[in-house]
């Protein structure tokens, strides 16, 4: 992890920006081949999405549109969907997780039975081993030495343990490699190691971690650039393609401006060989001015000016690439730095998650994977032991993204409230949803949604925490999710619905997903 993308913003975006629909639709050929490819031939477990309405959880319906009285709220929200005009494609295996190299060494979790259950409730998704101590970590086939670089040593049997923790959760595996140790050849046969144990669960090997920030942090001279870098990927690669024909390569994994600066370069460099092209972003971070937008507040992860620069920010990747690759976010959260607590925790942090997968999407990046670790901490999405695992705030996030976004994206022109944000997404059979997110603070707002058309059914599903500040007793669709992570959504509630405008109430600090059925 562990800066933001420290860019200045090009200007103030709404997330309604129309996508280049082409160049949409180019990448997302690229990535439901390659994924579609991955899961088929990998065999890495049960892909079937356990929240459809034909998963094992058995949906009920949204009940008949018109049920329910009008609502009360002063403050008005009109959201109007350009039904005729859908943009992006959401890829299923959008969200993921991404963790330390040292994870890859936790046996009693990436071999529990219990754990998967998590990663299932979120649909088809991939994992990420990197960070840090990606940078860090040795390798040595059969004997857990010390590392010189102070990080984890991997072993053939931790790889043992990535296969079979990819197979029970569905998810494939992206997997870094140390730059920073200059051992390229040690590398290569690492690679080959792990390839034997994960085949074709393994969509790509991540060279380096955040290597744009390699002056700053000390790991390389002063003068040391883009340049010195592609020289280094280069002979790191050529010797693992050379052991390992069939892997491919993601990259190159940057951070920050530099990072942005690189990517359209090392695209068109390496891109013959790469799957996705992969950057990190964190909207906030450690050690950021109190007085800044970086700073780690809850006020600074729910105000418009934070979405409005990741917009710019991601919008900047999108260009860079130059619709050559799909663009992955293959490290993000809340806060860089390992997080913070009473920021990165709590309850606030689901709505952010919420509308930064969104803005995510609607800009052009194919999915994000969420960095941080089973074992505790600020920014995690889970955490615990078996029997005990607990799914925090971020978790709850992406549980209501994973439901609400489906299909392809809708530019959607809402009706200007500072805190408010709504997004629209339309399914292939025609199922309109609209997510209303309220982070206001004490105010109840209605949303009132003009599809330009009428539906048969209309029911709400809400996401509900008892403050920003609660770590604890938060639900979705009426229902929190257990230590063993199950999850069953309850029953929508009705929607008001007159002369084709479906309104629902959004209280203060809470989000709303509508679901109109034809």
């Amino acid at each position: 992890m562990h800066g933001p993308t420290r860019q200045a913003p090009s200007g103030w975006f709404r997330a309604v920006t129309r996508p280049n629909v082409l160049a949409a639709a180019a990448y997302m050929l690229t990535v439901v081949v390659c994924a579609a490819c991955l899961r088929g031939a990998s065999n890495v477990g049960d892909s079937t999405d356990p929240t459809s309405p034909t998963g094992s959880l058995g949906y009920q319906p949204p009940p008949p549109a018109g049920g329910t009285s009008a609502p009360t709220e002063i403050d008005t929200v009109v959201a109007v969907p350009a039904l005729t005009n859908p943009g992006f494609a959401i890829p299923s295996n959008f969200l993921g997780l991404s963790f330390e190299a040292w994870d890859a060494t936790d046996a009693s979790r990436l071999t529990d039975p219990v754990l998967p259950q998590f990663l299932k409730n979120l649909g088809a998704g991939m994992l990420r081993y990197g960070g840090s101590t990606g940078d860090q970590q040795c390798w040595n086939p059969t004997t857990r030495t010390t590392c010189p670089e102070g990080g984890p040593t991997i072993t053939n049997a931790d790889f043992a343990n990535i296969a079979t923790f990819s197979h029970a959760t569905g998810w494939p595996v992206i997997f870094a490699v140390n730059l920073v140790n200059g051992q390229p050849d040690t590398a290569a046969a690492e690679v080959q190691a792990l390839k034997a144990a994960v085949g074709n669960s393994l969509i790509a090997v991540e060279i380096g971690n955040e290597p744009d920030q390699y002056v700053s942090q000390g790991l390389r001279p002063s003068g040391w650039g883009y340049t010195q870098f592609q020289s280094e990927w280069d002979s790191y690669a050529d010797p693992i393609a050379a052991r390992t024909p069939d892997v491919s390569f993601v990259g190159l994994d940057g951070c920050c401006a530099a990072g942005t600066s690189w990517l359209g370069g090392f695209v068109g460099a390496e891109g013959y060989r790469l799957v996705l092209a992969t950057h990190h972003i964190y909207p906030t971070f450690i050690g950021a001015g109190s007085g800044t937008s970086y700073y780690p507040s809850i006020a600074n992860l729910l105000d418009p000016f934070t979405t409005n620069r990741v917009t710019s920010d991601v919008q900047q990747l999108y260009q860079a690439v130059d619709g050559r690759l799909p663009l992955r976010i293959t490290e993000s959260n809340s806060v860089g730095g390992s997080g913070l607590a009473g920021v990165s925790d709590v309850y606030a942090s689901s709505l952010w998650a919420v509308q930064h997968l969104f803005t995510l999407v609607e800009n052009g990046a194919v999915g994000v994977n969420f960095h941080g670790t089973f074992d505790g901490g600020n920014y995690e999405a889970i955490s615990g032991g078996s029997g005990s695992y607990v799914a925090h705030p971020l978790y709850y996030g992406m549980l209501v993204f994973h439901n609400a976004a489906q299909g392809q994206t809708l530019p959607t022109v809402v009706t200007s409230h500072r805190n408010v944000d709504v997004h629209a997404t339309l399914a292939a059979d025609g199922t309109l949803r609209v997510t209303a997110i309220n982070n206001e603070a004490s105010t109840n707002v209605q949303v009132r949604i003009e599809p330009g058309r009428t539906y048969r059914s209309a029911g709400t599903q809400r996401l509900i925490g008892p403050s920003l500040t609660a770590t604890s007793g938060i639900t979705f669709a009426g229902n929190a999710v257990s230590a063993s992570g199950q999850w069953t959504p309850g029953s929508y509630s009705p929607v008001y619905t007159k002369s084709g405008v479906y309104a629902v109430s959004v209280p203060a600090s809470s989000i709303a997903v509508v679901t109109l059925t034809p």
